[in-house]
């Protein structure tokens, strides 16, 4: 099973895009990790994982003899779920990674932390708390939580 997730208001509040990423819903951890093997290097990782979320990756171009990222897209990726496997703790989790993803490309990168980081740290955690909503609200309407 696939749909997408928006994020618009959190993220709009502070000038950002509205942004996106894709759900997939795989039947078995074997299922979810060979799919995602195809996407990323770190086995190790994906031998122990339940559940992940991949960034979109960036293009690059040559530019005046330099190779520079292209503008990003508005989807920012995927996060493969398991059936059976789908719980608050996991949702969140991998929302933050998606959270991440967004800050990278529109706020901070790198993303320093600091005594000093409230206005970031408040945008982040709207950020976050927009899509861990959106995605729970979109799995409890398909009838997958575990």
């Amino acid at each position: 099973m696939r749909f997408n997730v928006h994020q618009y208001d959190a993220h709009l509040r502070y000038g950002g895009r509205h942004r996106w990423f894709t759900v997939i819903i795989h039947d078995t951890l074997e299922q979810m990790r060979r799919a995602a093997a195809t996407r990323r290097d770190d086995a190790g990782t994906l031998a122990t994982t339940g559940a992940i979320f991949q960034p979109a990756l960036l293009r690059q171009r040559y530019v005046n003899g330099a190779w520079v990222d292209s503008a990003p897209t508005r989807h920012i990726g995927t996060m493969r779920l398991v059936r059976g496997h789908i719980t608050a703790e996991v949702v969140a989790h991998e929302c933050i990674h998606a959270a991440l993803t967004i800050f990278r490309r529109d706020i901070a990168d790198p993303i320093t932390i600091s005594d000093d980081v409230f206005e970031h740290e408040e945008h982040l955690a709207y950020i976050a708390g927009e899509l861990i909503a959106r995605t729970s609200d979109a799995l409890h309407e398909r009838d997958l939580w575990s």
